[in-house]
């Protein structure tokens, strides 16, 4: 797992041959922000979805991981919380989902970052999360997840 703003990005971009690509539509969003919706990227199968929501109390959100995908988590407006723990911490919650790329988990020790706006996050598959928490207060929120297939 990697936290850390935006400006930074290009620290990481060596970790995974398809971040360079996802930092550059998130960058592009940023000089151009674009509606709602799931956008392909250029290799393997890559996307990129753009959501807005309003964040929730942590006991009313879900944790999760996936097998097939890394995700890339950016914060364009507002601010949240993401839980953070290493899946193999928690307790699988029912069956993994080959088709949503999803494993579901049990509430478990756990780390609460804070993603105020211009955070990103990166989670490998042995990373849980569960994002879209609420921060200090709740709020409207506008983010970018780009997946990339894992290796």
């Amino acid at each position: 797992m990697v936290i850390d703003r935006i400006d930074n990005s290009g620290l990481y971009e060596s970790l995974h041959r398809g971040l360079p690509e996802a930092f550059a539509f998130i960058r592009q969003y940023i000089q151009n922000p674009m509606p709602d919706g799931r956008y392909p990227l250029g290799g393997d199968g890559a996307y990129a979805m753009v959501q807005s929501y309003d964040t929730l109390p942590s006991e009313q959100k879900k944790w999760e991981s996936h097998r097939k995908h890394i995700d890339v988590q950016f914060v364009a407006y507002g601010a949240e919380a993401m839980g953070w723990a290493p899946a193999s911490a928690l307790t699988e919650l029912g069956e993994y989902l080959p088709e949503k790329d999803f494993q579901g988990y049990e509430e478990g020790p756990s780390t609460a970052l804070r993603c105020p706006e211009g955070t990103f996050a990166i989670y490998w598959p042995d990373d849980a999360h569960k994002p879209g928490c609420v921060l200090d207060a709740p709020s409207a929120v506008r983010k970018v997840i780009v997946k990339l297939a894992v290796e």
